[in-house]
C-alpha cells in the first residue's frame, strides 16, 4: 500500500502533481467500494476540503479557479507599477507606504492560496 505524503514543509517538486493544492492520484473503479483514510498532522490551523475529481474535470476547474486570482494579482501589480514611478517623481512618503502595502498584500495572498508555493 502506497502512502503519499505532501505538505507545506516538503518541496513542491516532491508532490505527485504540480498543483497549488495537495492532489493525490487514486485508482477507483465503477461499482467498487473502497475505504480511503487520510492522516492530517499540523502544528497550526488546517482547512481540509476533500473532493474527488476526474483528471479532466480538475483541469477544467483549475482554468476557472485561476482566472479570478490572476485578475487580482494583475491589479495589484498595476497598482505597484503606477504608484512606484509616481513616488519617485513626487517623493510623497504615503505613496511608498501604499506600494509596500500592496506588495505585502500580494505576498500574503500568494502564500495563503498556494500560488506562492506553486509559482515562486
Amino acid at each position: 500500500m502506497r502512502r503519499p505524503a505532501a505538505g507545506d514543509m516538503k518541496m513542491f517538486s516532491e508532490r505527485p502533481y504540480a498543483h497549488r493544492n495537495l492532489v493525490f492520484p487514486l485508482a477507483l473503479w465503477p461499482g467498487e467500494t473502497q475505504t480511503i483514510y487520510l492522516r492530517v498532522t499540523t502544528e497550526g490551523t488546517v482547512t481540509l476540503a476533500v473532493t474527488l475529481w476526474q483528471p479532466e474535470a480538475l483541469a477544467a476547474g483549475d482554468r476557472i479557479d485561476y482566472s479570478l486570482p490572476s485578475l487580482c494579482y494583475g491589479m495589484l501589480l498595476a497598482l505597484c507599477l503606477y504608484n512606484l514611478p509616481l513616488f519617485s517623481r513626487t517623493r510623497e512618503p504615503t505613496l511608498l507606504a501604499y506600494v509596500a502595502f500592496t506588495v505585502s498584500m500580494a505576498i500574503g495572498q500568494l502564500s495563503l492560496n498556494g500560488f506562492g508555493n506553486r509559482f515562486l
